[in-house]
């Protein structure tokens, strides 16, 4: 049997859901008739049923969930089938939904004055991360909004306090020092889980090419591609664009004489992950699990994911596995990777002035995600605990944004 996810993810669907249900949208009659019409005998009335409760979402949870308790449609398996994969989506949904503001890295703020102190305090309660403040403390601003992107935050701090925030690695931890000074003049687009700094470099003739150089660079790590950029002339239309096989899209050249007023269109994908915490109680018993569209099966500490990965996949899941031995008091954390061996062979375009890099291979990290965590067999099952698999299921999300840049000079 395929489980759904457990722990976690139902703790915070249950907290949604009850909230819901004291608000008064437990059980209505339209969520009812839906959960019966499920098995109509028109297909149309069928598939009506099921898209309009995956449209209630969270507030659907309680009536799916009682009427998989009561047996609803428990004669009827392709039925009984569509409310389990309902209520398992409709939860995953819910859980996915708590994760992503800490995965995007979203803050949220009542709409008033606060010093600068207690804004650090508040970001590192949201974020996890550490606030250094080395200005004056008291500081203070209006601040306000739900789900703003963290640097759309912090340059608006930049802005009204004079300050600079410069972000640290510090034993993986991110570590945000504020000091005194402002920061230079800068463009950026602010997008849930990332942003990126946008420059307009100055008129370049070269090999009988006239335009400029469009450079896009990330202001802090992040896990996003740029899939498209398009810069409209002050007519609308589309200017041509001349690529770098090194560097673009962070390097694009625009052919044109003209020093006007453009506008920058940016399309692309965001990637942030799904942590689903997997209990494993009865370690010897064999149990799959469906996330998404993954299912992972375990096995006395073999794990594998469906479908598997292939090389050029860009975001796969990752898996690791924990367990915890029946006389000790702390998990033994596992990981599995494999190296991937890229072979690099490009040069720079003829107007792009960056450095020549030499042909070379490329070397990154790669999940495997098909594993033997007892491969020599010394670990007896009768001496563990418990098992977790913790699985990140990769969410992508798409941005389309827009900036205007000023006339070259």
């Amino acid at each position: 049997m395929i489980q759904s996810p457990t722990s976690d993810v139902r703790h915070f669907a249950f907290v949604l859901v009850t909230s819901l249900s004291l608000l008064g949208f437990q059980d209505e009659p339209e969520i009812a008739r839906w959960i019966a019409d499920l098995a109509h005998e028109q297909i149309e009335r069928r598939d009506h049923a099921a898209r309009e409760l995956w449209k209630c979402g969270a507030s659907a949870l309680p009536a799916i969930r009682k009427a998989l308790e009561r047996g609803v449609h428990s004669d009827d398996a392709k039925t009984r089938k569509t409310l389990v994969d309902l209520e398992r989506a409709i939860g995953e949904s819910v859980f996915d939904a708590q994760q992503r503001p800490l995965a995007l890295q979203l803050v949220t703020f009542d709409d008033r004055n606060y010093r600068l102190d207690e804004i650090a305090a508040d970001l590192e309660r949201q974020t996890k991360w550490v606030f250094k403040v080395e200005v004056d403390a008291s500081l203070s601003m209006r601040l306000g909004g739900k789900d703003r992107p963290l640097r759309e935050v912090l340059d608006s701090i930049e802005e009204k306090l004079g300050v600079t925030i410069t972000r640290l690695e510090k034993n993986v931890r991110a570590l945000f020092e504020i000091k005194p000074g402002r920061p230079p003049d800068r463009r950026r687009i602010h997008i849930p889980g990332v942003t990126y700094s946008v420059r307009r470099g100055p008129p370049l003739a070269r090999d009988k090419l006239k335009g400029w150089v469009l450079e896009t660079e990330l202001a802090d790590p992040s896990d996003a591609r740029i899939g498209s950029i398009e810069v409209l002339g002050s007519d609308g239309k589309a200017l041509p664009l001349l690529t770098c096989p090194w560097c673009s899209p962070g390097r694009m050249f625009v052919k044109t004489a003209l020093k006007e007023k453009v506008r920058v269109r940016f399309r692309g994908n965001v990637l942030w992950r799904s942590t689903y915490d997997l209990r494993i109680d009865a370690v010897e018993k064999p149990q799959r699990f469906q996330v998404g569209r993954y299912e992972i099966s375990y096995e006395f500490l073999k794990t594998r994911v469906e479908p598997s990965p292939s090389d050029d996949e860009e975001w796969p899941p990752t898996l690791e596995l924990s367990y915890k031995y029946k006389k000790g008091d702390f998990w033994q954390p596992k990981s599995a990777t494999r190296m991937k061996v890229q072979w690099v062979s490009k040069t720079h375009a003829s107007w792009c002035d960056k450095p020549v890099d030499a042909d070379g291979t490329l070397k990154s990290s790669w999940p495997i995600i098909s594993s033997d965590w007892n491969e020599d067999r010394e670990i007896d099952p009768a001496d563990l605990e418990a098992v977790r698999i913790h699985f990140s299921k990769p969410v992508k999300e798409p941005f389309d944004r827009e900036i205007d840049l000023p006339p070259s000079e």
